[in-house]
């Protein structure tokens, strides 16, 4: 963004594209998943991250590219022009067939699908305590 902006003489316009308000801050999962930390913690509102960096932030999600004319097409039609383009394209975990049919196995990637996982496999320990 440095070179961009030197080479453009002048200030560059950025923005965020997510299609959630939050992201997920990967470093306080495992305090959470030990109950050290609330859940909340682990949300970095991406709206005030924007306001607070000086750049715009666009709630939707990438449906192509139209390198031809430089625009990032977003899911229902909407059309973003852009200089520089840079994707964080996520991650996802997948488990070995054995491990994927168990239903106490957690995958860690997405984080929201652990955290989810988490407070199912909570739910049904709570469940059988009470039943016990």
């Amino acid at each position: 963004l440095g070179r961009a902006y030197r080479t453009r003489g002048g200030p560059l316009r950025v923005a965020l594209v997510s299609p959630s308000e939050a992201a997920l801050y990967s470093g306080l999962v495992p305090a959470t998943v030990a109950g050290a930390r609330p859940e909340g913690d682990l949300r970095i509102g991406l709206r005030a991250l924007c306001a607070w960096a000086g750049t715009d932030f666009v709630r939707g999600a990438a449906a192509g590219v139209d390198w031809a004319a430089r625009q990032l097409l977003l899911r229902g039609g909407a059309r973003l022009p852009f200089d520089v383009l840079s994707f964080d394209v996520g991650s996802a975990s997948r488990a070995p067939p054995a491990v994927a049919r168990c239903p106490r196995a957690l995958r860690t990637r997405p984080l929201a699908a652990l955290l989810e996982g988490v407070r199912r496999l909570e739910a049904e320990e709570e469940k059988e305590e009470k039943e016990a």
